[in-house]
C-alpha cells in the first residue's frame, strides 16, 4: 500500500467531466409489474401475501443475469493443468424500497432497519444449504460504482467456495489469533480508539505521532466506523461492531438499529466531503465480510477457531479513483489521500440531521 497524498490534495482534484442521466425507462423494480418484469419473487419484507403484489416495502428476486445457479450440480472438473468448479450459488437482488428516488442513505432509521432485517433473513437461510460455502452481500450506489440501474438495490451472490479477498482475511485472522490469542479486529478496535503510538528516529526526533483516534469518523454504542490504516482508496471506511461476533446472522435488533444509524450518517457525511464532485450522492460501494458458512459440506477447509479469530464487518468504498496498470499487475494500491486526512474531513463534515421516531 502506497500513500500519495502529494498526488491529490482535496477531494475536488477527483472531478470528472462525464454526465450521467437518472431518467426512469420502465424501471423494472418499480411497483406495478411484479412478476412481469423480474423473476418471481424469493422473499418480501414484512411479509405478506398473495405473491407478486405491489404492497411491498423490500422485495427479494433472484438476478434476471444471474453469475451462478442454484440448480447447477456442484462438479469439480481437472481441465489439464487447470481446475474448474460448476457455478452453483445463489444470486439475489434485494430491491431496496418502492420509491425509485430515494437514496439508502436519506430512508427512515426504520426502513434501513427493515433492509438489514432482509440481509441477516437470506443468509441465514441461504446457509442452511450445505453446498453453499460463502456469501458476498453488496451495494452498488451510482453509474461509477457498478449500479446499472438507478431504482435503490443491493445484490448477494453465494459461492461452493471462499473467494481469495474473503480467504485472505480468514487467514489473517487465524495467524493473528495463534500469535497473540486475540481477534485482529477487536486489537483494530482497540488501537484506533484508545492508543496514542509515537515513532522516534534513531537519535530520538519524533517523527510521526498517531493520537488515540485519530482515523476514527464516527461511533455510535455498538459500531466504530474508521478509515483503516494504509488504506487502499481514498476515503475508504470499515463499520465493526464493538462487541465480538464471527457472522451478521447473529447480529440482533438493536444493534440493527445502530448499524442503519452508522451507515446513514457515514454516508451523509461522504456525501458531504465529496460534495464538490457529486452535488447529489456520492458513488459507492459497501461488502458485508461475514464468516463462510460453517455447515458446509465440502473440501476439508477447518475453521475450528474462526468464531474466536473472524469479526465481521462492512467495507465502504466511495469511488473516486479507477484502477490502473500498477494496481491491476501488482496487488499494490496508490492512495492519494492518507486514511487521517481523510478520517478528519469526514470527522467534521456537518450533516443535516432530522429527528427519527424511536
Amino acid at each position: 500500500m502506497i500513500i500519495a497524498s502529494g498526488r491529490a490534495k482535496r477531494p475536488e482534484h477527483f472531478k470528472r467531466d462525464k454526465k450521467h442521466s437518472n431518467a426512469v425507462v420502465a424501471c423494472p423494480f418499480c411497483p406495478g409489474d411484479e412478476g412481469k418484469k423480474t423473476p418471481p419473487e424469493i422473499a418480501t419484507f414484512p411479509d405478506r401475501r398473495p405473491r407478486n403484489s405491489s404492497d411491498w416495502q423490500v422485495r427479494v428476486i433472484p438476478n434476471k443475469y444471474n453469475a451462478v445457479g442454484i440448480d447447477e450440480k456442484i462438479k469439480i472438473q481437472p481441465f489439464g493443468m487447470y481446475l474448474t468448479i460448476t457455478g452453483y450459488g445463489a444470486h439475489e437482488v434485494i430491491i431496496e424500497s418502492p420509491n425509485h428516488d430515494v437514496l439508502f442513505e436519506d430512508q427512515p432509521l426504520a426502513h434501513l432497519m427493515l433492509i438489514l432485517s432482509a440481509y441477516k433473513e437470506r443468509l441465514l437461510d441461504l446457509y442452511k444449504d450445505p453446498n453453499i460455502k460463502q456469501i458476498v452481500l453488496y451495494k452498488n450506489h451510482g453509474p461509477e460504482g457498478g449500479a446499472s440501474i438507478s431504482h435503490p438495490h443491493s445484490q448477494l451472490i453465494t459461492f461452493p467456495i471462499v473467494p481469495q479477498d474473503f480467504k485472505d482475511d480468514l487467514k489473517g485472522a487465524k495467524e493473528y489469533f495463534e500469535k497473540e490469542r486475540s481477534c485482529l479486529w477487536c486489537s483494530i478496535l482497540k488501537w484506533e480508539m484508545f492508543t496514542n503510538y509515537s515513532v522516534n528516529d534513531e537519535d530520538g526526533k519524533l517523527i510521526r505521532n498517531d493520537p488515540a483516534g485519530i482515523r476514527l469518523v464516527y461511533k455510535n454504542s455498538a459500531f466504530t466506523a474508521y478509515c483503516p490504516f494504509a488504506s487502499r482508496y481514498p476515503y475508504e471506511i470499515h463499520i465493526i461492531p464493538r462487541k465480538h461476533s464471527h457472522s451478521f446472522g447473529n447480529i440482533g435488533i438493536q444493534e440493527i438499529r445502530e448499524l442503519a444509524e452508522i451507515l446513514k450518517v457515514t454516508i451523509k457525511k461522504i456525501n458531504v466531503v465529496l460534495k464538490e464532485i457529486y452535488s447529489d450522492s456520492a458513488p459507492f460501494n459497501f461488502v458485508l465480510h461475514t464468516s463462510p458458512n460453517l455447515n458446509f459440506q465440502g473440501n476439508g477447509d477447518k475453521f475450528e477457531t474462526i468464531k474466536k479469530d473472524f469479526h465481521w464487518h462492512i467495507e465502504l468504498y466511495p469511488v473516486l479513483s479507477i484502477q490502473a496498470g500498477v494496481e491491476k499487475g501488482s496487488g499494490l494500491y496508490i492512495n492519494v489521500v492518507s486514511p487521517e486526512a481523510a478520517a478528519k474531513e469526514l470527522r467534521e463534515a456537518q450533516i443535516e440531521e432530522k429527528k427519527e421516531e424511536k
